[in-house]
């Protein structure tokens, strides 16, 4: 034999209503503490909770768990490279250009400059290895990332007058907090060369990518 209780709200032996289920909405279940709506259950299955879960046990998902409020992709994210060498001038700091790209997700990186429309942090790398076109007696190099215009970040190698070097193999990689909108990122390059010749990237050695960090 089975019977069936209909009922509006369930509450505690006590009836202050403090703390039991509401029943009072079709296709709905509520759950409440201190006279406060803890968890809902709507038609779907789908369980709101107004607090933090707590799990001491294992949890067996059946499907994919998301979270509304936390971004659970890495993107807007790029990876752009110079397959040729790229020339410039001695002593100058000189803009990177020519990039092609390996992938663009979100089209943000345009005209040799990074600009993500997601709000976040980013983890951004830059990398590349330098040297005189004609001579290769070089003092000092660079290479640094600007962020609207102003060096945020650079790496760099060091000869003197009796030791000095032939090429520069340089990378720096760091994490970037963007507003989504205005924000954009840069790559610059610097060289002191022996004398006034030009400097130049090695072929297939020049790279600048970004991707924005997960839940950031």
């Amino acid at each position: 034999m089975t019977s069936t209780i209909k009922v509006d709200n369930v509450v505690n032996q006590s009836g202050d209503n403090d703390s039991g289920l509401d029943l009072s909405t079709n296709d709905q279940v509520i759950i409440k503490t201190a006279n406060t709506t803890a968890i809902t259950v709507d038609s779907s299955q789908n369980a709101t909770f107004a607090g933090n879960l707590s799990v001491t046990g294992a949890v067996d998902f059946t499907q994919t768990p998301t979270v509304n409020s936390i971004s659970q992709t890495n993107t807007p994210a790029f990876q752009a490279r110079r397959p040729i060498g790229f020339q410039f001038s001695d002593n100058t700091d000189t803009k990177v250009t020519g990039f092609t790209e390996d992938f663009d997700t979100d089209n943000n990186f345009a005209s040799d400059r990074f600009t993500p429309t997601i709000a976040g942090k980013y983890f951004v790398t830059i990398q590349g290895s330098i040297q005189g076109v004609n001579s290769y007696d070089m003092y000092n190099g660079n290479i640094h990332l600007r962020k609207n215009g102003t060096e945020i970040l650079r790496t760099s190698s060091q000869g003197n007058g009796s030791s000095r070097s032939n090429r520069y193999g340089l990378s720096l990689s760091l994490i970037v907090d963007m507003n989504g909108s205005s924000d954009y990122l840069e790559m610059f390059v610097y060289l002191n060369n022996s004398g006034t010749a030009d400097g130049i990237f090695n072929a297939d050695t020049l790279s600048f990518g970004a991707y924005k960090l997960i839940g950031a």
